[in-house]
C-alpha cells in the first residue's frame, strides 16, 4: 500500500511538474528519470521489498506522465542492453541436464500450446467480424510464448518457488514455440493460401 501510494502520489503531483521542467535538456531528463528508478528501488527494498517490485512502480508511476514516450525513447539502449545481459546470464546458467529435465513434457506442451492458442485467438478475433485472413494471420502470429515467462520463471527460481528443471522446461518451450512461431510467420500468407 505505501509504495502504490508513493508512486500514484508522485505521478499525479511531483513527477509531471518536474519532468516539465526538464523537457528541454535531454541529459536532465534521462538522469532524473533514471533517478526517479533508483530511488524507487532503494525504498522498496527499505521497506523489505524485492527491487523488481520498486522497478515496476518506478515504470508505472513514469508511465503515467505526458512525457513517457520522450522518457522510454531516451531509456531505450540501456533496457535493449539490460534485457540482452539478462538472457546471456539466464543462458548461461542453463546446463543441459536441467535442459533436459523435462525434454519430452517441454515437446508435448509446445504443441499443445501453440495449437490452442491458435484456436482460441483465431475464434476471439473471428467473433469480432475480422477477415478470415486477418482473424488467421492474427493467430497464427501470436502461437508462440512470451519471453515473460522465462523472466518469471527465473525469479521463481530465484526465490526457490520453482526448481530449476521448470525453468528448463519453460526455456525449451520457448526456444520450441518461438522458433517455429518464426517460420510461421514468415511463411503465412503461404499457409493462408
Amino acid at each position: 500500500g505505501i509504495i502504490t501510494g508513493v508512486s500514484f502520489l508522485a505521478s499525479r503531483y511531483f513527477l509531471p511538474n518536474l519532468f516539465e521542467t526538464l523537457e528541454s535538456n535531454g541529459h536532465a531528463f534521462f538522469i532524473y528519470g533514471m533517478g526517479w528508478f533508483f530511488a524507487m528501488v532503494t525504498f522498496a527494498q527499505e521497506i523489505g521489498m524485492s527491487l523488481e517490485i520498486g522497478a515496476f512502480f518506478a515504470g508505472l508511476s513514469l508511465a503515467q506522465i505526458p512525457y513517457s514516450i520522450e522518457l522510454r525513447e531516451r531509456v531505450r539502449p540501456l533496457t535493449d542492453f539490460f534485457m540482452a545481459m539478462f538472457f546471456v546470464t539466464l543462458g548461461l546458467d542453463l546446463t543441459p541436464d536441467i535442459l533436459g529435465t523435462y525434454m519430452v513434457q517441454a515437446v508435448i506442451a509446445s504443441g499443445v500450446l501453440m495449437v490452442a492458442k491458435f484456436v482460441i485467438i483465431f475464434l476471439l478475433t473471428d467473433s469480432q467480424k475480422f477477415t478470415p485472413e486477418t482473424s488467421f494471420k492474427t493467430a497464427l502470429n501470436k502461437t508462440q510464448i512470451s519471453e515473460f515467462a522465462l523472466i518469471f520463471g527465473s525469479v521463481a527460481v530465484s526465490q526457490g518457488l520453482i526448481g530449476e528443471g521448470v525453468l528448463g522446461f519453460l526455456s525449451i518451450t520457448a526456444i520450441l514455440t518461438m522458433g517455429a512461431s518464426s517460420y510461421l510467420i514468415t511463411f503465412n500468407d503461404e499457409l493462408y493460401r
